[in-house]
């Protein structure tokens, strides 16, 4: 809908939807076993089903879009987590950009800019940005920080399933199942 309340578009998949995100290109969706992507007038561009290997009861729980330009060329990524612990990010075009092995549910996938104290951004969401981290939440309270690239930064281990991550300057803010909320620098 817009601010007027107009339906600007729908799209049946049949399933329970599990989670959506969108940025100002595209917006996706997550259906238990499937990712789909759309552009923001309701194209459908690809769908992707998540490798099971023959286990059930895998699911998609969360999912993310980003815009990232970097030296003057714009990235559009889709990521996504699972419920045996991959992450996996896609390029806009259904490449696959890269994928890591948590070794725990996924439950929460964010992207945010770090200003480190004397002022240098080192990205900035929904704009141009020269870096930035994608942030990673599991059920056994893993948060897991990766470059863009796909290269783990850094991992904290907290007592309780992630639910919410944001990231705000240097900090990483996380809220968990049991209540707790985190500031973590």
């Amino acid at each position: 809908f817009d601010v007027n309340g107009t339906l600007l578009w729908n799209y049946s998949i049949g399933s329970p939807i599990t989670a959506v995100f969108t940025d100002n290109m595209f917006v996706a969706v997550a259906t238990g076993m499937t990712v789909y992507l759309f552009d923001i007038n309701g194209t459908l561009l690809w769908r992707k089903d998540l490798p099971t290997g023959g286990a059930g009861g895998i699911s998609v729980d969360t999912v993310c879009t980003i815009t990232v330009t970097v030296g003057g060329v714009t990235y559009h990524y889709i990521g996504f987590g699972d419920s045996r612990g991959y992450v996996y990010f896609y390029y806009s075009n259904g490449t696959l950009a890269w994928s890591y092995y948590i070794g725990e549910p996924v439950r929460v996938i964010t992207y945010g800019i770090a200003v480190y104290p004397n002022g240098t951004v080192v990205g900035y969401p929904n704009g141009t940005v020269i870096g930035g981290y994608i942030i990673v939440g599991g059920a056994g309270g893993g948060i897991y920080i990766f470059d863009l690239n796909g290269n783990l930064v850094y991992r904290f281990n907290l007592d309780d399933c992630i639910t919410a991550l944001y990231i705000y300057k240097v900090y990483v803010i996380a809220g968990t199942f049991k209540g707790k909320v985190y500031l973590l620098d």
